[in-house]
């Protein structure tokens, strides 16, 4: 709580109903600016009184589809096991979310589980930079993370809504040593007028405590938590066209000519040339190229350290 009390102010976004647990989404803002992002999942006793709590913040290094194929190599050729269930038609969030992570899992094609989910979806993965919208996109994205044979997400706690369900899981590789750290999660998921899901969150959380990005975020933006404030709460719903033509936005202490933060698209790049009106989202990304994900890590490090000490 001391921690928390140098925060900006906290701004729940999306919250969960039940009786006994609940969960919600939430990110730090300050003046208008959106900072750091993150999920908390809280339960009570007969009491009323707290007896669980687990929250995660994003990750400010978002490794994308590394982070598949790090399982893959960890996983190498091993089989995950699953216990056979029988189908049946879930109702309400909580058990949608258990009938998908506690009995479906492993036990069907990712077409069968996509069922639940509506046509206008909006997913986030605190894994990668931007959410998947549409049922196309995060079906594509479910069909990446079951190529991990080896993976398992073992629910832990489900929380008891109807309408949004916030559930803690970890993950389980087969073949990984007795004694390996488990990565831990936490999940947020919202059903639309028409039960089906509408809106999720993923975040994962890193073995690392605190998480070193997040403690040197903290250090400079102590309100915000993160190194460069967004507009909005979701990526990718900034300023279509974004400045990287003119290497403008945050221009990183680093001494390397044209590395700038590029806000339309929100990651690190070298300057492209681009004209302004024909370089944004997807396009920009496209055109520039990203830095190699280890190289633009270790800069924008420097940077930060950098910063600190001056």
């Amino acid at each position: 709580m001391e921690n928390k009390a140098s925060c900006g102010r906290i701004v729940i976004d999306r919250l969960s109903d039940g009786a006994r647990s609940c969960g919600f989404t939430w990110h730090l803002e300050e003046d208008g600016a959106v900072g750091i992002r993150g999920t908390t999942y809280v339960e009570l006793n007969e009491q009323g009184k707290i007896i669980y709590l687990r929250e995660i913040c994003e990750p400010l290094f978002k490794p994308g589809d590394a982070t598949v194929e790090l399982l893959k190599a960890i996983g190498g050729e091993n089989t995950a096991t699953f216990d056979e269930v029988e189908r049946r038609t879930p109702t309400g969030a909580s058990d949608i979310c258990r009938y998908l992570w506690s009995e479906l899992q492993g036990n069907a094609a990712p077409s069968e589980s996509l069922d639940f989910f509506a046509e206008e979806v909006l997913y986030e993965d605190f894994n990668y930079e931007m959410p998947m919208r549409g049922k196309a996109a995060v079906g594509d994205f479910l069909e990446k993370f079951a190529e991990i044979k080896a993976l398992k997400f073992v629910a832990e706690r489900f929380s008891d809504g109807s309408r949004a369900c916030c559930f803690t899981w970890n993950v389980e590789i087969s073949g990984a040593p007795p004694d390996a750290p488990r990565t831990r999660g936490i999940s947020f998921y919202e059903l639309n007028s028409e039960g089906q899901i509408a809106y999720v969150r993923d975040i994962p959380e890193s073995l690392s405590k605190p998480p070193p990005l997040q403690a040197i975020a903290a250090a400079i933006r102590p309100k915000l938590r993160v190194f460069q404030p967004r507009s909005t709460v979701v990526s990718g719903e900034e300023a279509q066209r974004c400045n990287c033509a003119d290497a403008g936005g945050v221009v990183w202490p680093t001494g390397a000519t044209g590395l700038h933060f590029c806000a339309g698209a929100a990651h690190h790049r070298v300057r492209c040339n681009i004209p302004t009106d024909l370089c944004g989202g997807r396009e920009c990304r496209r055109s520039c190229g990203r830095f190699p994900e280890a190289l633009g890590l270790t800069l924008l490090l420097v940077a930060c350290a950098r910063v600190v000490s001056a």
